[in-house]
C-alpha cells in the first residue's frame, strides 16, 4: 500500500513534459520517455481515460515512429502543440486545435 501511494505521489508532483532540442522528454515520476520530435506524425486530442498516466482527462495523444503513441496533459496545449509544430513542421494535428 505504500508502494503505491509514494508511486501516485511521485507521478502527481513529478510529470514534466519538456522540449529539449529535437526531443520531447517526457516524465511521470520515476519514468522516463524520450521522443525524438521528428519522428512525431500525428497529435490529436483525446479524452481516453484508460490508455496514459497523464494528469487530466482532457489530453494530447502523440503518435511515433509506426505503431507508437503517448497521451499527455500539458498546461498549455496549444503552445506545446505549437513548439512541436516549430521543430517538425510535418506533424499532422487531429480536430480542435487552431494551429492547423
Amino acid at each position: 500500500m505504500i508502494f503505491l501511494t509514494v508511486f501516485i505521489v511521485l507521478i502527481w508532483f513529478f510529470t514534466r513534459y519538456r522540449i529539449n532540442n529535437n526531443v520531447l522528454v517526457i516524465r511521470y515520476g520515476i519514468i522516463k520517455l524520450s521522443v525524438n520530435i521528428q519522428d512525431i506524425t500525428t497529435i490529436r486530442e483525446t479524452t481516453n481515460p484508460f490508455v496514459s498516466l497523464a494528469l487530466s482527462v482532457r489530453r494530447i495523444e502523440i503518435s511515433y515512429d509506426k505503431y507508437k503513441t503517448v497521451q499527455i496533459s500539458p498546461k498549455n496545449e496549444k503552445l506545446f502543440v505549437e513548439q512541436l509544430k516549430n521543430v517538425n513542421p510535418e506533424i499532422n494535428i487531429g480536430l480542435g486545435h487552431s494551429s492547423q
